[in-house]
């Protein structure tokens, strides 16, 4: 659940399967070939296993010092389920709010509920 109470739903792919790359398959079929993809699918993998993206690592990007960068929802930040650290992807297949949202000062309305963005 989001913080404007907007409910994500999202199944977990492994990079090469998520629906995107089907369909750049399918609609280039002599670039997507299954070489390339197991070939970008090492690369995440490679890319999960050597910690490129815990807090700890620099090894992908040094942080920037001098500026104030955007924030991530942390409703949006996804622990992999077990046995899908490693080159698997959350891909969100939808949201929805439910009937019942608070009222918020501020916002738009959608269907009938403020809601802050």
């Amino acid at each position: 659940t989001l913080e404007d109470g907007a409910i994500v739903e999202y199944r977990w792919y492994r990079w090469r399967d998520q629906p995107a790359l089907k369909v750049m398959a399918q609609e280039f079929p002599d670039i997507y070939t299954d070489s390339y993809l197991d070939e970008l699918q090492a690369k995440v993998e490679k890319m999960h296993s050597a910690g490129w993206f815990s807090s700890s690592s620099q090894s992908f990007m040094k942080r920037p010092t001098n500026t104030h960068l955007g924030e991530v929802e942390r409703a949006l930040v996804m622990t992999p389920p077990s046995g899908k650290e490693t080159g698997w992807v959350p891909i969100a297949l939808g949201q929805h709010y439910p009937e019942n949202l608070p009222s918020y000062d501020g916002g738009i309305m959608y269907q009938g509920q403020q809601t802050m963005y």
